[in-house]
């Protein structure tokens, strides 16, 4: 490439290391001047605390589940329907759409008909009117079409409403003593029958109705005019449990031949359409074996898979006794009971000699083979112990057992599983888990499994204390890897990018009331380490430190920390390959422990917190730096803690009285930054060597930095607050003279204050993630770029929509020369919305058009070119200005005002590059090449 390059342009001749090079000198007629843009936005929320505080139904979808449930405490609870993708992350939910009138919610049985529509009836719990709201809602997108307020006089009040889909307009509503027609498009009323009838429609439209022990089939949706009724002798009262008609058209009838009060077998039936009449009867019996689990029964649950019926019982009568798990696989074709399994849940924990056990849902996998879950140890119908199983579908033996449980060893009263779903050979499950057996309340959770033994990998609640909140706290680069730390209600992400911006990996820690901060991540040259915080006052731990394989974010280590105060949060982390170091504060004090092959140190007390009382920004207070011991920047002077030992050490007071946040490191010398004791901005700069301040000086008389980045050359800028606004400093290294500082304006931006600041070196403009708060209660997001003479290149404001605290936390330079910059963006939309922006600067369009000398005329070279990591410029006079854009006209490298005739290529691909070289009164082209 770079040889055909030569040949197209035939600019180049090397000369014993300098470069002839043909010179174009033009007449600008557009500028330098510098824009910002939006390159790529990425918003995610809480799909976890964002979910339900119980669950009354569900369906399944080919991508996902639908459920229905409420959300608060069953005194004040909201009802709401939702939907899970397939690793039980909320896809949308009508949460923020629906605040009924009344409250207290016990009910909320849902359909998916066949317009793609859900509906539902929504009960209040208030004996005897129940009242009930009728929904309407797209199954596909979340939106409610309608909420009716459903009243209907009719006797068994209490009873639930039960739908049968009819065609494409309407669907049948059985409630109490009465049969409705109604028209899904309003939910009104169309017609009223009397019957008690749970009815079924075939592809003909026919109904069918199943009474006490009796089948009707009407013609067509002609209530009063049966075809044919039959009684079946094999069925006692009340025994017909359900009707069945599949695809084909087939109808089956499931019950038992007990009668209403006596014990039972389960029966399925097939029966002819046209007649009536039974084609065949299973009886699921075992007559070998003399458990009577399977005679007290009704049916709970089905699946018609393969040209075989796989059912599972419950027991029908209230009790005790040794109830087991009832599953039966049967022929279809020809009725015959295949096999029939009668298993208990246990080996997984807690079990009594005398228990009530049974699955409340099945599902088969791709290859036959059948899940359950439901639960055990109860006294009557559960819950109790939440019990799954996988059954082998040839012979209906036990694979695998295990139970979702807070202690095993404790026998729980309120946790039981719900639902299973078999997505291919991926099953998830859904149940209710006791948050304990102290507790009378319960978490839904979401549960996946290894198919191969039982061992859970996931476990989500869908509902949480901290439902909502959701932000990107910290961006790291290492290399051309991009790290992410984020909080999404109760979960903690931490997410790694490749430089096309594709995610390589995802760990995510899920874990009630766990929170994390802004600077609680830190790289290492093989892992990666965060913390998170549970307060002691959630019944958890205190600290937990994670350590994560940094290439593909695999589990190292996770250790936690119980402390006894209640308001110990970590401000900062340092680690080492094999040991971590966590700072952590309370309201007036610091204190340091270290982490090492799961060894915990005790709590040392540090120093005094007063420093970091109400900061938000990230403190870096801890330098690593060495393989013997951290440096830390006290309330008084320089601070050394022993890695091995954990001694601590006063080293050095600090020049002048002053309160540090944060550092820089150049070579062996060290920039301070933070406020005075008189609350003046302050910069130090110190010789590592022997802790002699080289300069130090303040600026702001009201004020604080919280953050340095070194620029080009012999530049600082310095990022704070100066009387109510954001600013920042351009500061010579070498002298602390301050050539230039920006602040915003109050009047736009309130209280506004600086989180995160990042200095591009390949564009050579500032980057600043901050915040402003028109009151305290809530603050705004801000982002601002600016050019390095302090000019504003772009601004972006997040003005909150809900009063809560969106912010940009932090921002840093990627690999490919753009500023990701991460934070949050409340809006109504999508409410409480974590965001990661990807920005960048362009240089306005460049024309040249009065080509008026040649590089033989100029004594303006450029040498070596090609050249590797720098290129030198002879015969130009001083000051002047350069920019650098790859052959697509993208701005690479932008310098202005400079001396220095030298140009740092380090950071630059091999390749080809316009050099475009600005003086006080022209403009120099040249072709540079980098190898």
């Amino acid at each position: 490439m770079v040889v055909r390059l030569l040949e197209q342009f035939k600019l180049i001749k090397i000369d014993q290391m300098k470069l002839s090079i043909r010179l174009v000198i033009a007449t600008i007629l557009g500028s330098f001047t510098l824009v910002g843009q939006f390159v790529e936005k990425q918003y995610f929320y809480d799909t976890i605390g964002g979910g339900l505080d119980y669950i009354h139904d569900h369906i399944q979808q080919e991508d996902g589940i639908i459920l229905s449930g409420y959300k608060g405490s069953f005194t004040n609870a909201v009802p709401v329907i939702l939907k899970l993708d397939l690793n039980g992350d909320v896809i949308w939910s009508t949460a923020s759409q629906y605040i009924p009138d009344s409250i207290p919610n016990s009910k909320f049985n849902i359909y998916l008909l066949s317009d793609n529509f859900i509906y539902g009836f929504s009960t209040e719990n208030s004996w005897s009117v129940y009242p009930r709201t009728f929904w309407k809602v797209n199954s596909q997108t979340g939106e409610i079409s309608y909420t009716i307020p459903y009243s209907n006089n009719v006797t068994f009040e209490s009873s639930e409403p039960i739908i049968t889909d009819f065609d494409d307009t309407t669907f049948y509503l059985k409630h109490g003593n009465r049969i409705q027609l109604v028209a899904k498009s309003t939910g009104a009323i169309l017609q009223e029958s009397l019957g008690t009838y749970d009815l079924q429609c075939d592809k003909n439209h026919n109904l069918y109705g199943i009474g006490s022990n009796s089948i009707t089939k009407f013609n067509g949706n002609n209530l009063s005019q049966p075809i044919w009724i039959r009684n079946y002798t094999e069925f006692g009262l009340d025994a017909l449990h359900h009707l069945y008609i599949d695809d084909y058209g087939d109808l089956f009838v499931f019950g038992r031949n007990g009668g209403t009060f006596s014990a039972g077998n389960g029966i399925v039936m097939k029966i002819n359409k046209q007649t009536g009449s039974k084609i065949w009867v299973c009886t699921v019996q075992n007559l070998s074996n003399t458990d009577d689990t399977e005679e007290d029964v009704r049916i709970i649950d089905f699946k018609d898979a393969g040209g075989r019926i796989y059912a599972t019982y419950q027991h029908a009568f209230t009790g005790g006794g040794n109830k087991k798990y009832v599953t039966a696989k049967i022929n279809k074709i020809n009725g015959s009971l295949i096999w029939l399994s009668q298993l208990g849940i246990d080996n997984t924990g807690f079990t009594s000699p005398s228990q009530g056990r049974s699955a409340l849902s099945l599902d088969v996998d791709c290859s036959g083979n059948i899940y359950q879950t439901g639960y055990y140890d109860s006294p009557n119908y559960g819950p109790g112990m939440w019990g799954s199983m996988k059954l082998n579908g040839t012979n209906g033996a036990k694979l695998f057992e295990f139970t979702v449980s807070e202690d095993t060893t404790s026998s729980e009263e309120l946790s039981t599983g719900l639902g299973v779903f078999a997505f291919g050979d991926n099953v998830a499950f859904l149940g209710h888990g006791q948050t304990d057996v102290n507790s009378y309340s319960v978490t839904p959770l979401f549960v996946k499994v290894d198919s191969n033994n039982g061992d859970i990998v996931v476990k989500k609640p869908i509902g949480g204390p901290l439902k909502g909140f959701a932000s990107t706290l910290k961006v790291a680069r290492r290399g051309n890897i991009l790290y992410m730390l984020k909080q999404s209600g109760i979960s903690v992400t931490v997410e790694a990018f490749n430089e096309q911006r594709e995610p390589i990996w995802v760990y995510t820690f899920v874990n009630d009331s766990i929170i994390t901060y802004g600077d609680q991540l830190v790289l290492t040259d093989n892992s990666i380490v965060f913390t998170a915080h549970q307060p002691i006052s959630t019944g958890g731990t205190n600290l937990v430190i994670t350590r994560l394989n940094r290439f593909t974010g695999g589990l190292i280590a996770q250790d936690s920390m119980l402390a006894e105060q209640d308001d110990l949060v970590p401000y900062e982390i340092e680690a080492d390959e094999s040991s971590s170091y966590v700072f952590a504060k309370t309201i007036d004090s610091l204190f340091y422990s270290k982490i090492s092959s799961g060894q915990i140190s005790p709590l040392s007390y540090l120093d005094d917190a007063t420093n970091l009382n109400g900061y938000e920004g990230e403190v870096n207070q801890v330098l690593n730096d060495n393989l013997d011991s951290l440096i830390v920047l006290g309330a008084n002077g320089f601070l050394s803690i022993q890695k091995n030992s954990l001694a601590l050490q006063f080293i050095e007071a600090y020049s002048e009285a002053a309160y540090y946040t944060s550092f820089n490191v150049r070579n062996d010398t060290l920039v301070l930054s933070g406020k005075t004791a008189l609350g003046e901005q302050i910069i130090t700069l110190t010789q590592r060597a022997n802790w002699n301040s080289i300069w130090s000086n303040t600026y702001a008389s009201n004020g604080a930095f919280v953050k340095t980045v070194f620029g080009e050359n012999d530049v600082i800028y310095a990022a704070g607050t100066e009387n109510g606004n954001l600013n920042v400093r351009r500061i010579l290294f070498s002298t602390g003279i301050e050539e230039w500082t920006y602040s915003t304006d109050n009047t736009l931006y309130p209280n506004a204050k600086v989180l995160d600041i990042a200095y591009n070196p390949f564009k050579n403009y500032i980057t600043i993630a901050g915040l402003n708060s028109p009151s305290g209660n809530f603050s705004n997001a801000l982002i601002q770029l600016l050019s390095e003479e302090g000019d504003t290149i772009f601004t972006w404001f997040g003005n909150d929509d809900l009063q809560s605290k969106s912010r940009a936390n932090s921002v840093v330079v990627t690999a490919d020369s753009l500023v990701c910059v991460g934070g949050a963006y409340n809006q109504f939309i999508t409410t409480y919305e974590g965001f990661v922006f990807y920005l960048d600067s362009i240089s306005e369009p460049i024309d040249y058009t009065d080509i008026n000398e040649t590089a033989s005329e100029s004594n303006c070279i450029i040498y070596p070119n090609p050249a590797t990591n720098e290129v030198f410029i002879s015969g130009l006079q001083s000051p002047y200005s350069y920019e650098i854009h790859n052959l697509t006209g993208d701005l690479i490298q932008k310098r202005n005002a400079i001396t220095d005739k030298r140009i740092d290529l380090s950071l630059f691909a091999s390749g080809a590059y316009h050099l475009y070289i600005q003086t006080d009164d022209r403009t120099l082209f040249f072709l540079l090449i980098v190898v």
